[in-house]
């Protein structure tokens, strides 16, 4: 009976603890030659939350709690750029791409 109890209530109430984090990704590319950059960093401003860009110019930051938040993308002998208010859903994916300038 306890054990019928706990999984009524586990699936009743699973939802409301379910993900509370999503994920942006994106690519990063020079402004002007439109190259895919390897190894720029993208971070969240005021954490400690990023990610670097591979080989192909992708990033992706995973487990991003929800809210809104700045983005920092930045390389060296590039000009950082800042994308502003950000908004990370539950499950969602938000796509956003850097064209930084040297």
């Amino acid at each position: 009976m306890r054990l019928t109890f706990t999984l009524i209530i586990l699936f009743l109430f699973g939802p409301l603890w379910a993900q509370q984090t999503g994920t942006i990704r994106g690519t990063i590319k020079d402004k002007n030659t439109a190259e895919m950059l390897v190894g720029a960093t993208v971070q969240l401003e005021g954490t400690t939350i990023g990610a670097a860009s591979d080989v192909n110019g992708v990033y992706k930051i995973s487990n991003v709690p929800v809210g809104s938040y700045t983005l920092k993308a930045n390389l060296i002998g590039y000009q950082a750029q800042l994308k502003f208010n950000i908004a990370v859903s539950s499950g969602n994916d938000q796509v956003i791409n850097f064209e930084l300038s040297e």
